[in-house]
């Protein structure tokens, strides 16, 4: 009973609204070491008549003193405690274990001072931010000079308020203090709440519902990189836009409907001229799927004893001499040459002119003996 009349020594705190709810906590012998709800008071019971019955209990808030319906945010934050805590990860089981009051206060989560005592600890919030105040503390140990745990030394207080434990429980603080912001719609958060000495299996609930509204502040940090990324694809779709030589439109659809359709123009283009080049090669070096003799000879009359000889073979060093060899030793003077290689390949183009009229399939005949000839004297 000393700890739920300590509320009596709190609740003009919380009337002149210097914070908005304080909560008592008594230790428990279970073992897994957790805290349970003994009660709490709430700045939003201010004006409201203690005489008056509240109909429906599903909204009222958790004040242990003053029934009042849940109207106030302060009332649903306070909806948002379960009615037990374990010790860790948590600033409670630090401040159980140091003997020492913590005083925690960000810009997002706001103000929350948890004091020891004798058999708990005293919890007290504010949404605003609230800087560090020594004083503050002396005077609500000084308030409950009767309760608090006899190991606290004010004097100690002073200098190991919060490095320590700062440090190794920061993170976890969103577990156990209540977010800054309102959720709406009220009865649909406040339709299960969890009063003192009615504890059930809507704690759970409650702790659901409290990490999903972290979760939706977290997602706040995300709004930078949102933007980086946006600005990236408009960026890029600028660069898009400047490729694509013909656009019908400026907004993003039809940009990237042009350029898709450019990309199949230009793989078009490239396949057509993939296939004129494979066919040129067929065409000029006749190597695409076809068997390469060792040498072809086509002759051509093209005057009274003038010929021209085309002499297509495989590229060798001393190929072209042996050709000439061969051509002289059937009588025929040469009036002019060319020669064209490809891919390991040459095509010999020869005018001669003979001293006498012959047969082009003969001399046909006899240049390709020749030319064998050669090749099995070099063999040998």
């Amino acid at each position: 009973m000393a700890l739920l009349n300590t509320l009596d020594l709190l609740r003009p705190l919380i009337s002149t609204k210097s914070w908005d709810y304080c909560i008592v906590w008594k230790f428990t012998n279970d073992p897994l070491m957790c805290i349970e709800w003994v009660g709490s008071c709430c700045s939003g019971s201010q004006g409201v008549c203690g005489n008056v019955k509240c109909e429906n209990e599903a909204y009222l808030c958790k004040d242990s003193c003053v029934k009042h319906l849940i109207r106030t945010d302060a009332c649903v934050k306070l909806a948002m405690v379960p009615s037990s805590l374990p010790f860790y990860p948590g600033i409670h089981g630090e401040v159980a274990v140091s003997k020492q009051p913590f005083w925690q206060t960000t810009d997002l989560s706001g103000s929350q001072l948890v004091v020891p005592v004798d058999g708990g600890l005293i919890e007290l919030y504010r949404s605003k931010h609230v800087p560090t105040d020594e004083r503050t503390i002396e005077a609500l140990i000084a308030r409950l000079s009767n309760i608090v745990d006899p190991k606290l030394d004010e004097e100690d207080s002073k200098t190991r308020l919060n490095s320590y434990l700062f440090d190794h429980i920061g993170p976890n603080l969103q577990l156990l203090i209540p977010l800054p912001e309102l959720i709406s719609p009220l009865p649909e958060l406040v339709s299960h709440p969890t009063t003192p000495g009615l504890t059930s299996g809507n704690d759970n609930e409650v702790m659901v519902a409290k990490q999903k509204k972290v979760k939706k502040q977290f997602k706040s940090k995300n709004l930078e990189a949102e933007r980086n990324r946006r600005k990236r694809i408009k960026d890029n779709l600028l660069i898009l836009r400047s490729l694509v030589p013909k656009v019908s439109k400026m907004d993003t659809v039809s940009i990237v409907g042009d350029a898709i359709k450019y990309i199949q123009e230009l793989q078009e283009n490239a396949k057509e001229l993939e296939d004129e080049l494979k066919a040129l090669e067929e065409q000029d070096c006749m190597v695409n799927g076809h068997e390469v003799k060792d040498v072809e000879v086509e002759v051509h009359k093209i005057g009274a004893r003038k010929y021209l000889l085309k002499v297509f073979c495989s590229h060798k060093p001393d190929g072209f001499s042996r050709l000439i060899e061969a051509v002289q030793s059937l009588g025929l003077q040469v009036i002019n040459v060319s020669m064209t290689t490809c891919i390991g390949l040459v095509l010999n183009t020869l005018a001669v002119e003979a001293k006498e009229e012959i047969d082009a399939k003969s001399l046909k005949d006899s240049l390709l003996s020749s030319w064998t000839s050669s090749e099995l004297d070099q063999k040998l």
